[in-house]
């Protein structure tokens, strides 16, 4: 009957097993583990393809040993070749020490050990480093006490017996183990580097969102159709807190110019106002500077969203307050520029300052959208002009009226509330800064809009 070979995965044991039960499984007559019975693995049949080399240039080909005499074609010169017969292999000589001994064989299939079984089974040897030449020796235990010779330098060698090493102590047993502690400023930095990235991350995520969303179809007036679908929950975070910054700001203000005026009072009084007034004035600035420059990244963003047809905005202000230098520079600069039309003009105006700071203003606004739509245009903060922007609001030109009579609805009303602020006093700050915020990003949104109908 033939049979087949097989194996015990648990225990290692080798046997036979009758060819009819390949694909059952059967127990292990040493451990009682089930033993699959496989098929034996197939030989494959020899090769008749016969290896030819081109007699010009040298390209190896193949061809069937049925047409050995013929002519095989090369296909890289187009040479015709011989197709000899296939030289017998020699066998390679069988050295003598196998036949005179049998120290040397090779194990079968069916009786090779497993590899922890011919590590253990391998003698023991102990490692002695000579004490002259620092050569690494090795002798057995029996040897252990007696002398060995050096095979490099001749010096003796004592063997002396293994030393035992002993176990490493548990961390909390170890009698100079002391616990590093990491310092709570390290930890700090650590916390705030760790939100830093988190907060890259879920930029970048927003970004390629936003990269991933399809701009809706233009509407026939996009300055009156889906202006205020930005304002959602996010924007309205967003605006809580530019009103809360802008009216600490002005209301600080107010106050600090109220002390520094000095009306009324003895001449000690007047020196305490005019020192709190002072200290007052100093927050007010910073506290102002990180407004405007809060507040410049997110016209900015609201500009360059809008002007792609966004419905919503997807990104987000860096909570950085350094990396908003950029933005802050690009808007002070677009309006400084807005202003030098208007101030050009005002000389040629009679000598009457709320004459010539109209004029002023009228040119800023006029020149204000061109510049900060150039700028977008070329992602630059100092490319102030392009001729393009104002051809484009010449072709547009309905849409561009139209903005430009809601900026001046805007601009009126901003000019109400300075003028109920002075009029007033500080408290009138409290709903001036939602208003002026309010104001800030339409104006941002309905100038993005224009610059989205300018691009068609």
């Amino acid at each position: 009957m033939p049979t087949v070979p097989v194996r015990c995965l648990a225990c290692g044991a080798r046997g036979q097993a009758p060819a009819s039960m390949v694909g059952q499984s059967a127990p292990c007559p040493k451990c009682g583990g089930q033993i699959s019975v496989t098929p034996p693995p197939r030989r494959l049949a020899p090769s008749t393809q016969i290896g030819v080399n081109c007699r010009l240039c040298d390209t190896r080909m193949y061809a069937d040993a049925r047409h050995v005499g013929r002519k095989i074609k090369c296909p890289d010169c187009g040479t015709l070749t011989v197709i000899q017969p296939p030289k017998p292999v020699a066998k390679p000589a069988r050295p003598a020490a196998l036949d005179a001994t049998d120290g040397y064989q090779v194990w079968t299939e069916e009786r090779q050990p497993w590899a922890a079984e011919l590590v253990a089974a391998q003698p023991k040897r102990l490692a002695v480093v000579c004490t002259s030449c620092q050569s690494l020796l090795y002798a057995t235990p029996e040897q252990v006490g007696q002398e060995l010779v050096c095979g490099d330098c001749g010096v003796s060698n004592l063997v002396r017996p293994p030393v035992a090493k002993p176990l490493a102590p548990a961390p909390d047993e170890g009698p100079d183990f002391e616990l590093e502690v990491e310092d709570a400023h390290d930890q700090a930095e650590q916390r705030r580097l760790a939100e830093q990235y988190l907060a890259e991350g879920a930029q970048r995520v927003a970004v390629e969102k936003h990269a991933s969303v399809v701009c809706p179809p233009m509407p026939r007036q996009p300055l009156l159709t889906g202006v205020f679908s930005f304002f959602n929950r996010a924007m309205f975070v967003r605006w809580v807190a530019l009103s809360t910054s802008l009216a600490v700001t002005l209301g600080l203000g107010a106050v600090a110019v109220v002390l520094l005026d000095g009306v009324g009072g003895g001449e000690v009084e007047i020196a305490a106002n005019a020192v709190f007034g002072v200290c007052l004035g100093v927050g007010v600035v910073m506290i102002g500077a990180l407004t405007l420059g809060y507040l410049c990244c997110l016209l900015l963003m609201i500009v360059a969203e809008s002007s792609e047809g966004n419905r919503e905005l997807y990104g987000a202000v860096s909570p950085n307050p350094p990396e908003w230098l950029g933005e802050t520079v690009c808007v002070v600069t677009a309006c400084l520029a807005a202003g030098i039309p208007g101030a050009l003009a005002s000389l040629a105006c009679p000598d009457d300052p709320i004459v010539r700071t109209a004029v002023v203003l009228i040119g800023a606004a006029l020149a204000l959208p061109v510049i900060v739509l150039s700028q977008l245009a070329a992602s630059s903060a100092w490319a102030l002009f392009l001729p393009s922007i104002p051809r484009a609001m010449a072709a547009h030109a309905v849409t561009t009226l139209l903005f430009y009579l809601q900026s001046l609805l805007i601009g009126a009303a901003a000019a109400g509330g300075f003028a109920a602020l002075i009029a007033l006093g500080p408290l009138v700050a409290i709903p001036l800064g939602p208003l002026l915020a309010w104001l800030a990003l339409v104006y941002a949104r309905l100038l993005g809009r224009l610059g989205w109908r300018l691009a068609e």
